[in-house]
């Protein structure tokens, strides 16, 4: 099943393909599965800030305002590794998200 510009799939069964378009055969392959967290996974510190990240459906403009939270954590907390590991997992998202063709978008348009 190639994705045409044309005949774009509504965004929810686009989260079910692949990076080439094509359907996914298990979940693991599918884009929602590949779409990185926002929090940092195995950080260090003990100490989690109560920080909810948007979900994999946020629009982008989302993602982009919990980046400039992550980074006033990095402002506000220099020298701490889990503030720059917040920002790095923003960091993160938005770079993926950037390079994934627009036909392929699965989340909400800002």
């Amino acid at each position: 099943m190639n994705i045409t510009l044309s005949n774009p799939p509504s965004r929810v069964q686009r989260r079910f393909l692949t990076i080439e378009g094509v359907l996914a055969s298990t979940p693991e392959e599918s884009l929602y599965a590949q779409h990185p967290s926002g929090t940092p996974t195995g950080g260090p510190g003990q100490v989690k800030w109560l920080i909810t990240d948007p979900t994999r459906d946020a629009p982008t403009s989302r993602w982009l305002s919990y980046r400039e939270t992550c980074a006033r954590l990095v402002e506000r907390n220099p020298g701490n590794p889990l503030a720059a590991a917040y920002l790095e997992a923003a960091e993160k998202v938005l770079t993926w998200r950037a390079a994934l063709p627009e036909h392929l978008h699965f989340w909400r348009e800002d």
